[in-house]
């Protein structure tokens, strides 16, 4: 048996005490605290490691880069940035393609809640984009006036709604299209 100091009032007292006998502070308890700071450290210092190997990776890419178009030819050095930045527009485009068919999904989804009478009844079957995002095609069921289950199609054009089955086979059944079901599924 040892004697420590008593953190608030700076008597000795046995280290195997429960409570200072002086001022009645708890003593040794719950290392909670510190195994949550602890782990949060630990957090921090595997975060600043991976960061790290990634810089470190991705340093020596870009050297071996260099290193690669300094070999090339000044004519083929200059047709391999041609092709990247081509590559860079296309990718750019595509991101913004992307964006675009995702607003018209959540558009068009919104626009079908909007429209049923029991919203908690709502269930989507599918949201199908085009590629240029001018078409959305949303199937699905809800509840009518009288409490029955219906099946329900809704054509997007160009901005425009339609539950015409004649829209809907020009422009939904069997085309090519983006699902975006899963945008449906976010409540």
């Amino acid at each position: 048996m040892a004697l420590v100091k008593c953190k608030e009032c700076d008597k000795e007292i046995s280290d195997s005490a429960k409570s200072c006998p002086n001022c009645g502070k708890k003593l040794g308890g719950s290392n909670f605290f510190k195994i949550v700071i602890m782990i949060i450290a630990l957090g921090f210092i595997t975060t600043s490691i991976s960061q790290c190997s990634e810089d470190s990776q991705r340093k020596e890419l870009e050297k071996e880069d260099k290193v690669y178009l300094e070999s090339l030819t000044p004519e083929k050095r200059a047709a391999e940035l041609k092709t990247r930045d081509e590559i860079k527009k296309i990718e750019e485009i595509q991101k913004l393609a992307e964006s675009k068919r995702s607003a018209l999904a959540f558009s068009a989804l919104k626009s079908v809640r909007d429209g049923v009478i029991d919203k908690d009844s709502l269930k989507i079957e599918s949201i199908s984009i085009n590629d240029k995002a001018t078409v959305a095609c949303v199937s699905y069921r809800a509840k009518n006036a009288y409490g029955g289950y219906l099946k329900g199609y809704a054509a997007f054009v160009n901005g425009k709604a339609s539950d015409s089955p004649e829209i809907w086979n020009a422009n939904c059944a069997g085309k090519k299209l983006y699902d975006y079901t899963s945008y449906g599924r976010i409540k």
